[in-house]
């Protein structure tokens, strides 16, 4: 309900719009995974060549279950 409510207010995005038509963010993930892992690879990347930390946005990577992003 929640997914589908999202896209109404400032939290509308495509993608956001995308995960709320599949019914969860994991079967959107599962289902976009080949771009998501690029995407998220990248994110790593210049994260550690700033020397930071991605904090709850890695948690929040991480508990997408069945998806191995590292």
């Amino acid at each position: 309900m929640l997914l589908s409510a999202l896209p109404h207010g400032s939290a509308a995005s495509r993608a956001l719009a995308a995960a709320a038509s599949r019914g969860s963010v994991t079967t959107f993930a599962e289902q976009v995974r080949e771009f998501l892992a690029k995407d998220v690879a990248v994110v790593r990347e210049v994260t550690a060549d700033l020397d930071a930390a991605l904090g709850v946005l890695d948690d929040a990577i991480s508990a997408l279950p069945g998806l191995s992003l590292r």
